[in-house]
């Protein structure tokens, strides 16, 4: 897909179009045209979106679109065939959440630990302060009211 890539940016210069341009014609964000252009295969969506992305952008550049379509299934192919000590530790760890301002990265692990501890917190606040009996802890036993009636007198 690299070399294919290549040929939709040769072809997108040659137009004299910027990649804000193709972005905005295309309707798909600029960081997908790159992994576009780049054969960053890691950075497209699944295939049936990958390929209507790829189909938008050669239409945008009048070029026939399911040659590039059928390269992009061909490198996902060969992708998912890899043996599977050919995987990275980051492929299996999974998603991270990320606070780009701060610098942080939090592992899954910890984001399921934040998100029992929040529950049990939870659970707790709800126990004593919706659930549990209101009773008067001074009180050492139950106090019944009883209405007096003047009406048989």
């Amino acid at each position: 897909m690299k070399h294919a890539g290549n040929e939709l940016r040769q072809r997108r210069t040659e137009l004299k179009r910027s990649v804000d341009e193709a972005s905005i014609a295309c309707t798909i964000p600029k960081d997908l045209i790159h992994a576009i252009e780049e054969g960053d295969l890691e950075k497209l969506p699944h295939d049936c979106f990958a390929a209507g992305l790829l189909r938008s952008y050669c239409r945008y550049l009048d070029l026939p679109a399911e040659g590039y379509v059928t390269r992009l299934q061909e490198a996902r192919s060969r992708v998912e065939q890899a043996p599977a000590s050919s995987l990275t530790v980051k492929a299996l760890r999974g998603p991270r959440l990320s606070f780009p301002n701060l610098g942080i990265r939090v592992s899954k692990e910890f984001q399921t630990w934040l998100a029992v501890c929040g529950l049990l917190i939870l659970g707790w606040f709800t126990y004593s302060s919706v659930i549990r009996p209101t009773a008067d802890v001074t009180q050492s036993h139950a106090q019944a009211a009883s209405i007096e009636s003047t009406a048989g007198r």
